[in-house]
This record gives C-alpha cells, structure tokens and sequence, in this order.
C-alpha cells in the first residue's frame, strides 16, 4: 500500500470512529435542584426511587384515610381501594352521596368523618370492613350460597358547619370531633353522639391544620406564625409557641410536635412539655408549602418540588430529599408511604424501608 493510500484510510478510519462516536446515546445526568440540602449524599432524583404501587383516581384527592382498606376522597364521594392489591373495590362499596369531600378523612368513634364543601357541613357515616377478596357480585368467594346479605350501613348524618378552607381540618380527641369551619376562623367542638357543635373557638384567620395529640389540640396558624396549643378541658388557647415563619403543617411522633414552617422552609421540633421549640431543621426551600407525617421512626415531609423528604429525630436532620415532580400530600399508612399532589390524580405507594435503602447517585 502507498503512503498516500495509507494516509487516506488512516482519514477514512479516524471519520468512521468519530461518526460512530457521534452515534452513541449520552448518558443523561439529572441536575441538583436550585433549593435543598446541599449535604453530600442527600439530594436524590425522585425518578431513582420505585414505587409499590399508583393508585388512579378520577381526581386529585383531598384525602386518605387507612384502615383495613384504602379510602381516597373524590368528586363524586368516598372511593375504596383494596390494601393488598391496591385496586379497586367494586363500586357499591364506594361512600356516595357526599358533595365535593374537603378537608379530609378522619376515623373515629366507630365511624369516619369529612366535612362536605358541597353542602357546607360535617358528615359522619359508617365504613364497614370488607373481609377477603370481593367477587364481582360482592360476595366472597368462599362463602356459603346461603349466607344473609350483609346490612346495609347506616345513611349519613349531616352536621352543618360551614365550609372548611385547611387540607387537614379534622382531628378527635377522646370525646369530640374537631374541625376547622372557616377561613376566620372557627374551630368548632362536634358531640360525636348528640352530632351537634357543643362549642367554638375563634382563632386567628387562616389556620391551616390541627392534631390532636399529647392530650391537646395543637393548631398551625400561618398569619400568626405561631403554633397554638389549645386545652380541651376548657377550650382555650393555652399556649402560642414561637416556630419560624408560616406553619402550615402538624404531625406527632418520638414525643414531639413537628411543625412545617413554609416561609423559610423549616421545621420545628417543639416538646410539649416545655412548649419551646427545642431543634430547627432547615428544609433550604423557601415557600415550602406542603404537609408533614410521622412513621417507621421517622419525620415525612412532602413539597411540591420535593415529593418525599425524610427527617431522622435522632439527629434533627434531613437525611433523604428526593427532588423531582409532584409531591405537597403525603401520609403514613398501612406501613407504607403514601404521596399525592395537588395537580395530579395519581396517589403513589411506597416502601419505607425502599426509601432508606436509596442512596444518592
């Protein structure tokens, strides 16, 4: 071979490599988040955890509620899903007859509760367990031919209230049923047998959610930005405890009150022992509006931008951010993390113990 065909393969070869090259796919790389916690090994793409299971819904739910079954609020009433397949029961098992759920699900007193936005009131109506796996006449398949026709539940009762404006506006203690009647507003004390308001506590406008916990009721009132502890015994407000700006969400575990504080993006970690605010835990998400759970040993919060964040109460510190689409709903349920968006009508299921498992990349 010449030197000049040698110099024109050598150009040849070196173009087909370059082409072939150019021909590869790029490995595509998921950008950090402009927020967050910078803490190597924190930050992980949402798209790298799996999920258990998705729940599709005719619209995005105002609440969750887990006993023995799964029920999500939805336009048109209360939808079941079985807990071990997460599908669907068949419809007859469904809560109907409640106008535009709002304000969540509670189960108390033998009975669940939402309040209504369609009918400005608090309905209270019987659940009954569904045992075993439904055929699609309702019956299991496993039962006698001769068996009864279960009763029928109860029809609803409907309590007028006024209309809720908080996504977590109910909550029990050992004898009543409280909730958040208006955006002014009105916290109002629900006789669960009489079924009638037996009293209402003004509160600072704009509360956003209350619990029930450590023998009180504890209210997150953004306008006021402060965490309010109400006595049940005398239904005053107890206490004001100071929390960083904005506290939009509540939840109780390890002892504690944990409160989401949006302006700043934090959370607070109050002893109701002392009242105080004994640790901060910095989110680095301004406006973080979103919801707080407790389970598995540790604090769950979910932003939109930030679907699921784990807080270990050992530390005081956000140990996983998973950032990515969705996110602002999320509950503890069933031994599973359950999380929602406000825009979607997906309800996603996962393993805790997945979620640990997930390391960043």
């Amino acid at each position: 071979m010449s030197s000049l065909h040698r110099i024109f393969f050598t150009v040849c070869l070196a173009a087909a490599t370059l082409c072939g090259a150019a021909k590869q796919p790029k490995a595509v790389k998921t950008s950090s988040p402009a927020n967050g916690v910078k803490t190597p090994g924190v930050l992980i793409p949402f798209a790298n955890l799996k999920s258990e299971a998705e729940l599709s819904l005719a619209a995005p739910p105002s609440g969750l509620l887990f006993t023995e079954s799964i029920a999500v609020t939805g336009p048109e009433g209360i939808h079941r899903f079985d807990a071990r397949t997460n599908k669907p029961f068949e419809p007859s098992r469904d809560i109907k007859g409640v106008e535009k759920p709002c304000g969540g699900l509670l189960s108390a007193f033998s009975f669940v509760w939402t309040a209504s936005c369609g009918s400005s009131s608090l309905v209270k109506f019987e659940m009954r367990p569904i045992r075993g796996t439904r055929s699609p006449g309702g019956r299991p398949p496993d039962a006698p031919k001769s068996e009864a026709p279960p009763t029928p539940p109860a029809a609803p009762v409907f309590i007028p209230t006024g209309m809720p404006t908080a996504g977590a506006a109910l909550a029990a203690s050992q004898d009543s049923v409280w909730l958040l009647a208006d955006a002014k507003t009105s916290l109002q004390r629900i006789d669960p047998q009489e079924n009638k308001i037996v009293a209402v506590i003004r509160l600072p406008a704009g509360c956003a959610s209350i619990l029930f916990a450590e023998g009180s009721l504890w209210a997150a009132c953004p306008e006021e930005s402060k965490l309010l502890r109400i006595d049940p015994r005398t239904n005053l407000v107890d206490k004001r405890i100071e929390v960083p700006g904005e506290p939009v969400s509540i939840t109780a575990g390890e002892s504690s009150i944990w409160v989401l504080c949006r302006k700043e993006g934090k959370i607070a970690r109050v002893d109701p022992k002392t009242n105080k605010s004994i640790a901060t835990i910095e989110l680095a998400i301004p406006n973080a509006n979103g919801a707080l759970t407790f389970g598995e040993g540790s604090v769950w919060a979910s932003v939109p931008g930030f679907p699921i964040m784990r807080i270990a109460p050992a530390t005081d510190k956000v140990v996983q951010q998973f950032h990515g689409q969705g996110g602002g709903l999320i509950q503890f349920g069933l031994g599973s993390v359950w999380v929602a968006s406000s825009d979607s009508n997906i309800v996603t299921r996962f393993d805790p113990k997945r979620i640990m498992a997930t390391l960043a990349e």
